[in-house]
């Protein structure tokens, strides 16, 4: 018995003037057949137009797996991101990437990929890769793989084994061998997502180069993030360290958080406390003594939903919208609510 669905989704950005983006999808699933997906997209950047086309193919079975991407843009296409000076990469020309994998259970997975990608440069890159992964043991894995770069006639091999060690962090220790050969020890605890504490220990050798040494010492809170650490040779080091944070003003309150890296927006209450607060249906914190949450860490260009919850509002208070979808450009805020969303 065959079924088919098809999903499709159309969205379009604009910012400033300077840039605007519209595009088209789908997504046709063909029941055992696999899965095929296309999308269309058109950009115009200070008069220059373009056009990006994407179609692939993707298909599972009893452990296997293979696909297809392919990517055309034709010289006026620009993505998100192009009207600021951090966009100023052109995309891919034209690329192609085929895969291909099989999991032989408790044998381990192995893979082989082809990419081909051209740059807007005209610059090309095709590469040939075979790949074999294996669980040792509970938390103890190890990865090979062998790689030809077909246009410069080069070959890379790479092994690496990765011990897990749950929240306290991991080990991995691996060797890669192609024009030189190099062999590395790394240990790595990431810092919780809440605060606390993590940090990197790190050994490497290149061919007959002196030995390379770097050790960092992270902290970090709700309002900011502190670094420490040092790297180079017995003959030669550095030593550095920093802070990150961020303060924002926005409707008479001073915010402060973490590092803001690409979007943000404040949710008002207009001056109720305590207000529950959604972002895309995940609670996210409730609204301080003066009626403000901010929500540090907003996707760019997304047309993301922001919702209150009324519930705990007093029963006298009358709200006319409780929920709001909000694009915010990146490296830039956004104001939800204040005497609008409560009254």
């Amino acid at each position: 018995m065959c079924s088919s669905d098809l999903q499709l989704a159309i969205s379009t950005t604009a910012a400033a003037g300077a840039f605007s983006l519209a595009g088209a999808g789908g997504v046709l699933k063909a029941g055992m057949a696999g899965v095929m997906n296309a999308s269309a997209s058109h950009s115009e950047y200070r008069g220059i137009q373009g056009w990006q086309y994407s179609a692939g193919y993707h298909y599972a079975f009893r452990g296997f797996n293979s696909g297809y991407q392919a990517v055309r843009s034709t010289a006026g296409f620009r993505p998100l991101g192009s009207d600021t000076p951090a966009g100023a990469l052109l995309p891919t020309r034209r690329s192609d990437v085929i895969t291909a994998n099989v999991s032989m259970g408790a044998a381990g997975t192995a893979g082989v990929g082809y990419f081909d990608m051209r740059a807007a440069d005209g610059d090309r890159l095709r590469l040939l890769n075979l790949s074999y992964t294996r669980q040792v043991r509970a938390g103890v894995s190890c990865y090979l793989s062998l790689s030809r770069d077909l246009e410069r006639r080069e070959n890379t091999f790479m092994a690496q084994m990765l011990v897990s060690l749950g929240r306290s962090g991991h080990f991995t220790v691996g060797s890669q061998q192609d024009s030189s050969s190099s062999e590395y020890l790394n240990y790595t605890r990431s810092v919780p997502t809440e605060g606390g504490i993590g940090g990197n220990l790190g050994y490497s050798r290149t061919g007959a180069d002196t030995a390379r040494k770097d050790a960092t010492l992270a902290w970090s809170n709700e309002y900011s993030r502190a670094e420490a650490g040092f790297y180079g040779t017995a003959n030669e080091r550095t030593t550095w360290g920093n802070l990150r944070g961020s303060l924002i003003l926005m409707s008479g309150e001073v915010f402060a958080a973490r590092q803001i890296s690409d979007a943000f927006v404040v949710i008002s209450t207009d001056g109720i406390a305590d207000i529950p607060v959604r972002y895309e249906n995940q609670l996210v914190g409730r609204t301080g003594s003066s009626g403000h949450l901010l929500v540090p860490w907003v996707t760019s260009y997304y047309p993301a939903k922001y919702e209150i919850d009324p519930l705990d509002l007093p029963p006298d208070l009358r709200i006319p919208e409780v929920e709001q979808r909000l694009t915010v450009r990146r490296g830039s805020g956004a104001l939800y609510g204040d005497r609008k969303s409560v009254v």
